[in-house]
């Protein structure tokens, strides 16, 4: 990661003037008979992870009871089934391998989509707002363009405000230089009062620091005439168009990347991960039941052999259970899809917490989606093989 963001050219992103201006991170807005209230989101994630978890909480908890040990996992020795609900067991009895290794898929599951709940509607608003100010900042150099064209012309600045908003009353930026001209000709301010007075200035709607610093740079200049700013406002209007050009040309170098990390954290490493669980839970499974059929097997000269066979294959007992692995596994996926969501943002954004966590959310409700459905398919697809070998073994 740090090879490839080595490579990455710095470029402008942005960056508001005074963050109490935006929505905050990690609440969301709410409307309750026509009052909105903005409310932490992190008891929505708890919550989510609790009712998904429900299922492998009380599994756990109904099951201890089963055996010596603090929990019951499959596959087991000895066992109370008396002491074990019915969801957990098969026809003769045992363990049933599936329902068993679903207590541990629900827990990491719902830690998964709980943490991706509170990633993603803690910067749902504030992503929204800063996209609107990344769209006036795109906007703005066209905007600054005509206001300098306007002014090279030997107009005032303070008459130029009224024309610029005219002729860019079709974007956003344009109340911009409406707010401005109001404050000239309403409250009989200066160029400098009506773009950055404190109280009534047109920034105050604009809480960009890239147009903050231009604006004053542009104000700067106007003080040595009328020239001298339309030269800057045409040079740094050229300067911004430029970055935005380099910005388009690094995504498209940086897209065979890109799109690489979005394959993997959308689909191959849950899929991937879901069948090394599922096949772990299949192999165990296997195993367990043709221990069990060698041990059983009473056949004359064959008994001996199959006694010696049974013995190797009892090993697997020891073997680590399934829902253990699933859980190394599981925890394991959470982490990789977090950094591959950090490493995503830094080459596409550079440095966005919002865009990162927002980012990172949604990869993580995906991931842990794909995860438990290939997990649940590859478990029932060759349990079921496994259960129909060992029908025809008995």
């Amino acid at each position: 990661m740090k090879r490839v963001l080595s490579s990455r050219p710095p470029t402008v992103a942005t960056k508001p003037v005074d963050d109490s201006i935006l929505p905050e991170r990690g609440k969301y807005t709410i409307n309750i008979m026509n009052k909105r209230f903005r409310i932490p989101v992190w008891p929505i994630g708890v919550a989510v992870f609790l009712i998904i978890g429900f299922y492998g909480f009380v599994g756990y908890l109904s099951t201890m009871g089963a055996t010596d040990g603090l929990l019951l996992m499959y596959p087991a020795g000895e066992i109370n089934t008396a002491a074990i609900p019915s969801i957990y067991l098969q026809e003769g009895g045992t363990l049933a391998p599936l329902p068993m290794l679903m207590r541990s898929v629900s827990i990491i599951v719902g830690l998964g989509i709980g943490i991706g709940t509170v990633k993603t509607l803690g910067n749902l608003e504030r992503k929204q707002a800063e996209d609107r100010l990344s769209n006036i900042e795109d906007q703005f150099p066209s905007a600054l363009f005509e206001l300098g064209n306007k002014i090279s012309g030997g107009t005032p600045v303070e008459l130029a405000l009224e024309d610029a908003a005219k002729a860019t009353s079709e974007l956003e930026i344009s109340d911009l230089f409406s707010k401005a001209s109001e404050n000239v000709t309403e409250m009989g301010m200066t160029f400098e009062q009506a773009i950055m007075d404190k109280q009534y200035g047109a920034l105050r709607q604009f809480p960009s620091q890239m147009i903050r610093t231009v604006m004053k740079a542009t104000i700067e200049s106007s003080k040595k005439g009328t020239d001298m700013a339309s030269t800057a406002m045409l040079t740094i209007s050229r300067y911004l168009k430029n970055i935005h050009k380099t910005q388009e040309q690094l995504n498209d170098l940086m897209e065979d990347t890109t799109t690489t990390i979005q394959m993997l954290a959308y689909l191959l490493a849950p899929v991937v991960s879901g069948v090394a669980v599922g096949m772990s839970q299949t192999i165990i499974t296997a195993m367990t039941t043709l221990s069990q059929s060698i041990s059983e097997a009473q056949v004359g000269e064959t008994q001996a052999a199959a006694g010696g066979l049974g013995g190797v294959i009892s090993g697997f007992d020891s073997a680590i259970p399934p829902e253990l692995l699933q859980f190394v596994v599981g925890l394991y996926l959470v982490q990789l899809l977090f950094i591959l969501g950090s490493f995503f943002t830094k080459i596409k954004k550079g440095n966005d917490p919002t865009y990162r966590s927002l980012f990172t959310g949604k990869i993580i409700l995906s991931g842990m989606f794909f995860y438990a459905m290939t997990l649940i398919i590859v478990g029932m697809l060759f349990g079921g093989m496994v259960g129909s070998v060992s029908q025809v073994a008995a």
